[in-house]
């Protein structure tokens, strides 16, 4: 919390280097809401020549809050998968990810 970590770098161009590193700077369990900011720095020939930054703000819902709201919402899952190339959804899965159709009325 409140400390950057370089997440990506690459080189677009010789001589130039763009690193992107990230900061939590809020997480909320009520809410199940966090915040965190981005933070680009371009590097040319080894000095920092840019810096932008950007902050997102974002929530999570557990597998259980997302079955009710498919139910209330009238949907219904036909499939789930723990990643876009369809693995199966498990403990171990960074993603959810639902396939779902409108429930018969």
């Amino acid at each position: 919390m409140g400390e950057e970590q370089l997440e990506a770098e690459w080189s677009p161009a010789p001589g130039t280097v763009i690193r992107r590193f990230y900061r939590k700077d809020s997480f909320d369990k009520i809410r199940q809401s966090f915040t965190i900011t981005f933070i680009f720095r371009v590097y040319r020939e080894g000095h920092l020549a840019c810096e932008e930054q950007e902050t997102l703000s974002m929530s999570y819902q557990t597998y259980p809050h997302l079955r009710a709201l498919f139910l209330l919402a009238g949907l219904e899952p036909v499939a789930e998968y723990g990643s876009f190339a369809r693995t199966p959804l498990d403990n171990d899965s960074e993603e959810m990810i639902f396939l779902l159709r409108l429930l018969h009325g």
